[in-house]
Parts: structure tokens; C-alpha cells; sequence
């Protein structure tokens, strides 16, 4: 998302507002008093997003309940090999015994091209870290809205 704008993008500072210009170019204040005037405003800042709050005030944010842990296996082409043939089938495939119960999920993540390879053949470049395929393992406990108290 960042590729080519580096110098354009500022981190460490706190939205207080913004508004549309008519020349559709928007101005943002920031809390230590500074303005500063775009092409585009993203609120890519998260689910506590101050961009969001002020864009739609009368949006609520509600938490499923849901945590996961996520683990990586690197996948080859031997361990590949031992996975069943549907597990290739879809993204993931999740086990679960019901809502109120723990999940259990994987899910092979094979590249047609190397992030590595892929990122800076794009135009603009783009630096992505080497990941090579990998099984993805997820596992998360019963949702905690719906845990029934002790």
C-alpha cells in the first residue's frame, strides 16, 4: 500500500479532525496544532480508528469475542505430500464442534510467485521479506462473549 509514497506518508502524529476541501483534496489537524493538506486520507489506523469515529460517529465497534493463535509450518514439497488432497481445496479448513466450542483450522499457502521475487518486479517496486510456502495452523478457545461464567 505504501510502495512509491514513503516521503508522503507521517506516522506518530494525532488526528483531531479533517474536513473535504471543495478542490477534493483533504486537510487534516493534527493535536500538536499542525494542518496538513492531501490527495487521499486513509484510516488505516486500526479498530480504534480516529479517522473512522469521525467519518462515521454512529458506527459501533463490536468485539466478537474471537482470538486466535496463528502458527506457520514451512511447507515442502514432502510434507505436501502427506496432507490429504482436500486441504488444498479451499483457504482453510476449520474443525469446530459448534459456536460455543474451540476451533481448531489450516490452511496451505502456496505462492504461484515467491513474495520475494513478486514485490520487486512490480512497478513500483516493492521491498517484500522472502517467505517461502507454508501450512498455516490456527487454533483460538471458544468465543469469549460466550463462555459461560465459573
Amino acid at each position: 500500500m505504501l510502495a512509491g509514497l514513503t516521503e508522503r506518508v507521517s506516522y506518530g502524529a494525532e488526528l483531531t479532525g479533517y474536513e473535504t476541501n471543495p478542490d477534493g483534496t483533504v486537510t487534516v489537524q493534527l493535536a500538536d496544532g499542525r494542518t496538513d493538506t492531501r490527495d487521499v486520507l486513509v484510516g488505516a489506523d486500526g479498530v480504534g480508528s480516529a479517522v473512522r469515529a469521525r467519518l462515521l460517529p454512529d458506527a459501533q465497534v463490536t468485539d466478537a469475542g474471537l482470538r486466535l493463535i496463528y502458527g506457520k509450518i514451512p511447507l515442502t514439497d514432502e510434507a505436501a505430500k502427506r496432507l490429504p488432497e482436500w486441504s488444498f481445496d479451499g483457504i482453510f479448513t476449520i474443525v469446530a464442534a459448534g459456536p460455543d466450542h474451540p476451533h481448531v483450522g489450516m490452511g496451505p499457502v502456496r505462492f504461484d510467485r515467491a513474495p520475494g521475487q513478486a514485490g520487486p518486479a512490480a512497478t513500483p517496486p516493492v521491498p517484500l521479506t522472502p517467505v517461502d510456502d507454508y501450512l498455516a495452523v490456527l487454533v483460538g478457545p471458544r468465543p469469549y462473549s460466550r463462555r459461560r461464567a465459573s
